[in-house]
């Protein structure tokens, strides 16, 4: 066994899977002094841990958007501008979030990870079953 086989050995399979939050942190920024949302997941059986990074700009909002849905806002809702929509993205996140999402792997500087590639409405994900829900099926179905 090669030492660099235990980096991917709680890799999670490229499916749909059922999150629940572990953290998030609003306090940092990128480097270009954008505000950003650091957000740990954890999978609601196993306990592995998938991040996500969101950039609050102008130009990200359109990433927001899908994990606001995800925790049952609207895309009609309204906001002044993208710091409320980030504020108000973490209040929902902070109160007991959890949601679906499709995993894919991704390549980055010759390791592998799992990357959350869309959000999902949790029940939405449900609904597919066991196996897609466990990160087994073929392909999600959205």
């Amino acid at each position: 066994m090669r030492v660099s086989e235990f980096e991917n050995q709680n890799l999670l399979n490229p499916g749909v899977y059922i999150f629940k939050l572990a953290t998030v942190d609003a306090g940092q920024k990128t480097f270009n002094g954008d505000p950003l949302i650091k957000i740990r997941w954890e999978e609601e059986e196993t306990g592995e841990s998938v991040f996500d990074n969101l950039t609050v700009s102008q130009k990200a909002a359109f990433r927001l958007v899908p994990l606001w849905v995800a925790l049952g806002g609207s895309r009609e809702d309204e906001v002044t501008d993208v710091d409320e929509f980030a504020n108000r993205l973490i209040h929902k996140l902070s109160n007991s979030a959890r949601v679906g999402a499709v995993i894919r792997h991704e390549t980055y500087e010759g390791k592998t990870r799992a990357k959350i590639a869309e959000y999902k409405d949790a029940s939405a994900a449900e609904k597919l079953g066991p196996a897609q829900a466990r990160g087994q099926g073929e392909k999600p179905p959205f």
